[in-house]
């Protein structure tokens, strides 16, 4: 990395011709770094060390509802959502072929598998309720150089 003109300013510079100027970093790993006049105890320059962005899979349920090749609902929810997430893909679901709950198997897997068989004879209505895998985006500071 270079130094533009517009990063320091030239009377910056001519001021401390002739002091011991250093370059420095700060934080373990270091985090950012500078170049400073030991002498007058003055940053003339620094600069925070560039981020990198990471991606970390995290698991997650999805309900996918299709009506007539158009997603009519899409819901993601994170794995300690399963049995909500569930009952939400099961009253949806009855709404959407238009089965009243009363009609339902009180066992949610029951439940499911009757919507799920329904929407498939039905043919214009698709379901799906699955743990999907997804890439969560966040940053991290690089290690350091060694």
């Amino acid at each position: 990395m270079g130094l533009s003109p517009d990063d320091i300013e030239f009377e910056r510079i001519r001021d401390h011709v002739g002091h011991n100027v250093v370059a420095v970093t700060y934080g373990s790993p270091p985090v950012a770094a500078a170049i400073e006049c030991a002498t007058c105890n003055e940053v003339l320059y620094n600069v925070d060390r560039p981020s990198m962005q990471t991606l970390r899979p995290m698991g997650m349920w999805q309900y996918l509802l299709v009506v007539a090749g158009v997603v009519e609902k899409q819901i993601v929810a994170s794995e300690d959502l399963k049995d909500a997430i569930a009952e939400l893909a099961i009253r949806e679901t009855a709404k959407a072929l238009q089965v009243r709950m009363a009609e339902l198997p009180s066992d949610h897997a029951d439940a499911w598998q009757y919507l799920v068989e329904a929407a498939h004879a039905r043919g214009d209505v698709s379901v799906s309720l699955k743990k999907i895998a997804v890439l969560q985006l966040g940053e991290r500071t690089p290690p350091a150089a060694e």
